[in-house]
């Protein structure tokens, strides 16, 4: 078993061995953490006047994200939501505006419904917040995710839509447990870093001068 094998292994055992009430109670805690923090960056005007933010939509163990989605519907941020395109490996972006906007589909997996706004990818760059799954995270801004590279692959292409003369991109955040947080996670060229990594204990933001430590 490779080393990246045997750390997906044990978090998502450690995961799955929460309880209910543990799950729930440190899901809504890390959701008003977020909601925090993204409000206090609204309002510096560091981000667009849009305030847009894409966000997976939970499944099976993750956090629940959703006391998060719901915050930023209140205040009027712009949310969308990821339809995984299996054959070509890649995401499109859906616009939510309700939970009545999303459905169940392959693999039991909530989806937004492919009626919806869609978000072309050369848009992709004005998001102001993507919110990303996964397994593992460090204090340096590593993340493990689940192995497809959906993530991977997406903040690549936004960085290939990026106009060089602007230095604006999204800030990619990253709510975990506190029992997903690990030393150091190994990590490839390609691999997606985070910006801020809140926690039910700590919200942290990453100095990308720390990526080379």
């Amino acid at each position: 078993m490779s080393e990246k094998q045997e750390i997906r292994k044990r978090i998502r055992t450690l995961r799955k061995a929460l309880s209910a009430s543990e799950h729930r109670v440190k899901s809504e805690r890390i959701c008003r953490e977020a909601a925090r923090w993204v409000d206090h960056k609204a309002l510096s005007g560091e981000q667009s006047a849009n305030r847009s933010v894409f966000v997976y939509l939970p499944y099976e163990h993750e956090i629940d994200v959703i006391p998060f989605i719901q915050h930023c519907w209140d205040r009027g941020y712009t949310v969308y939501a990821p339809h995984v395109d299996q054959a070509a490996g890649q995401m499109q972006l859906f616009q939510i505006r309700s939970l009545s906007d999303v459905e169940v589909g392959s693999y039991c997996i909530r989806e937004p419904k492919l009626s919806l706004p869609l978000l072309p990818a050369t848009r992709w760059a004005m998001l102001d917040w993507v919110v990303v799954p996964g397994l593992a995270f460090d204090q340096h801004g590593g993340r493990m995710g689940y192995g497809g590279g959906y993530y991977d692959r997406f903040m690549a292409r936004v960085a290939a839509s990026h106009p060089e003369e602007s230095d604006r991109r999204p800030l990619c955040i990253a709510l975990a447990f506190g029992l997903q947080v690990i030393d150091h996670v190994p990590m490839e060229v390609h691999d997606l870093r985070v910006d801020c990594l809140i926690t039910e204990d700590m919200t942290l933001v990453i100095d990308s001068a720390s990526y080379n430590d």
